[in-house]
């Protein structure tokens, strides 16, 4: 099983925000070294960033069954 850890702390990444080389970047350490695609227009080629951003909470499924519903 191998997990993405982040190359600059090594905490696991599960959604990174940019990847330089192989590597993710998670999104704190990419805000921390400044890793934005507006600074880095034109200049670096090794750095991805990754689009779509961060997911939001699930929506509500009509299937389920409320955990504590119609409790008296």
């Amino acid at each position: 099983m191998s997990t993405d850890r982040c190359a600059f702390c090594g905490r696991v990444t599960l959604n990174p925000a940019a990847f330089i080389g192989a590597f993710p970047v998670g999104s704190t350490c990419a805000r921390k070294h400044l890793l934005t695609e507006a600074r880095l227009r034109g200049r670096s080629h090794s750095v991805r960033f990754v689009k779509g951003g961060r997911k939001h909470a699930a929506e509500r499924d009509t299937k389920t069954m409320d955990l504590f519903g119609e409790m008296a």
